[in-house]
């Protein structure tokens, strides 16, 4: 299959792009940045806000893996404008890219955010509530997706990652688990914000890519999936596992337990 991932540079796209090499598929990456893992005349490096949706880099495509996008929920409070650009105006532009180019399966990364404030393990039909620009920004690209898809004929799978962890995670915008392993690398305390009780639903990168990878080949079409283990821990009892001090700060505004119900994909993908 024919594949272009856009932001195949960042996090999940270095990994899912050796993935689907190694899968046997033929990759092409839009970014800003260049992929080590691929050759140039398989590149489109450019801020993908500024590429003409005629580029010849969407031609003769099988698939979109579309992961491009401001990944910080903190900085989509402090700048919603350029996170509307990055992520919903961003997903638009490459639904017009898909449709013009005749690409007829378009995959999208998006964000348990969507769901908000709900506690527990959350399912794909419960009610969306997103209480951060990020997490509207996703829900409202899904949207798009899900209307351009079915008007323009495209099929389309929307993926909501929960707390994705991996080797190469940006610091800047790192998850606890990456957080925690720099500071032990260093030998520092870790910092739990909160009393320490919140959980989380953590899934390695690896594991993501392997349901990206499963997900694109299958027989599968107009559906969302969480993405998650279905299984959650507590921020104490993950810090407990590194050995280090723990600092505790100010609590955060976010929800105290999250998980996501992944029932519908363990039926896919066994």
């Amino acid at each position: 299959m024919r594949i272009l991932i856009t932001g195949g540079s960042g996090f999940i796209g270095t990994h899912l792009i050796n993935r689907l090499l190694n899968d046997g598929h033929e990759v092409y990456n839009l970014d800003k940045i260049p992929s080590p893992a691929l050759p140039d005349h398989r590149q489109k490096i450019i801020d993908i806000l500024d590429i003409d949706i005629k580029d010849s880099i969407f031609n003769d495509k099988d698939c979109i893996i579309h992961l491009a996008a401001m990944v910080s929920v903190p900085k989509s409070f402090d700048d919603p404008v350029n996170c509307f650009g990055n992520n919903t105006f961003l997903t638009i532009k490459m639904l017009s890219a898909a449709k013009l180019h005749n690409i007829k399966k378009f995959i999208f990364s998006s964000s348990a955010a969507v769901y908000g404030n709900k506690e527990g393990a959350v399912s794909e039909t419960d009610v969306t509530e997103p209480n951060s620009p990020y997490g509207l920004d996703k829900l409202v690209s899904e949207k798009y997706i899900q209307m351009y898809c079915q008007l323009w004929g495209i099929d389309y799978l929307i993926l909501r990652f929960f707390n994705v962890y991996g080797v190469g995670q940006n610091p800047q915008y790192a998850g606890v688990i990456t957080a925690f392993n720099i500071a032990a690398q260093k030998k520092e305390p870790l910092v739990i914000y909160g009393d320490g009780e919140q959980t989380r639903d953590f899934i390695s990168v690896n594991d993501v890519c392997n349901y990206i990878s499963r997900l694109s080949i299958l027989m599968v079409k107009n559906e969302i999936f969480n993405i998650g283990t279905g299984n959650s821990i507590s921020i104490n009892s993950l810090a407990k596992q590194f050995g280090n001090n723990i600092i505790y700060k100010e609590a955060r505004k976010e929800i105290k337990h999250s998980a996501a119900n992944v029932d519908k994909i363990k039926k896919i993908i066994i």
